[in-house]
C-alpha cells in the first residue's frame, strides 16, 4: 500500500510541476511561435486560440497583422506582424499587450524598469515626441514607455539619444515588441 501512495504522490509532483510555457517569450520566440512563421503555420501552433483575420497595413513597408484575443474576456494578448518573406508573409514581430505573458526571467507589463534592468541587458534608449523606446539586447526586443515615465529634468529634452538613468526606476512598459528575426 505504501508503494502505491508513494507512486501516486511521485505522479502529482511530477504533474504539478509542468509548466504552461505558452506565454513565455524569449529571443526570437513566444510560446511555441518562432521567426519566419507564415500565417498558416501561426494559426496550426496556436489552434485553441482565438485569432481575428489577417489585416493589411499600409506604411513604409507593407505588413499585416493578426490579433490574438482571449477567448473568455476578449481582450488582446498580443499583436502578429507579418512582412512579405520570399514567397509568402512571414512573421516579423510580436507584440505583447497581455501582462499575462512574462519573459524566460519573469519579467513582463506589470513589472517596473529597475526589475527590467536587473534582469535584462538593456542597450539603449531613444526619446520620440510621445514615447522613450528601450532596446532590450538579450530579448531582440523593445519596451516603450510615456515620456512621462521620465524623470522631471528629462521631459523636455529633445535630443533622440535618451540616458537609461532618465526613465524613472518605477516606470512600467506600456507595450513589449519581439523582434523575431
Amino acid at each position: 500500500m505504501k508503494k502505491y501512495f508513494f507512486f501516486f504522490t511521485l505522479l502529482v509532483l511530477i504533474s504539478a510541476c509542468h509548466k504552461d510555457n505558452s506565454h513565455v517569450f524569449s529571443k526570437n520566440k513566444v510560446g511555441e511561435l518562432t521567426g519566419k512563421m507564415t500565417p498558416e503555420e501561426v494559426r496550426a501552433t496556436l489552434k485553441n486560440e482565438n485569432l481575428l483575420d489577417l489585416k493589411k497595413v499600409s506604411g513604409i513597408v507593407d505588413q499585416s497583422i493578426m490579433e490574438v484575443t482571449d477567448e473568455k474576456t476578449g481582450r488582446k494578448q498580443m499583436i502578429l506582424i507579418f512582412q512579405p518573406g520570399k514567397d509568402t508573409l512571414e512573421l516579423y514581430a510580436v507584440e505583447i499587450v497581455s501582462p499575462s505573458f512574462r519573459s524566460n526571467k519573469g519579467m513582463g507589463l506589470k513589472n517596473n524598469f529597475e526589475q527590467w534592468r536587473k534582469n535584462h541587458r538593456i542597450k539603449r534608449a531613444e526619446k520620440t515626441l510621445r514615447h522613450v523606446v528601450v532596446y532590450v539586447d538579450d530579448l531582440n526586443a523593445i519596451l516603450e514607455f510615456n515620456n512621462e515615465d521620465l524623470v522631471d529634468q528629462a521631459r523636455n529634452k529633445t535630443l533622440s539619444e535618451a540616458d537609461i538613468d532618465w526613465i524613472q526606476k518605477d516606470a512600467t512598459p506600456r507595450r513589449i515588441i519581439l523582434f523575431m528575426n
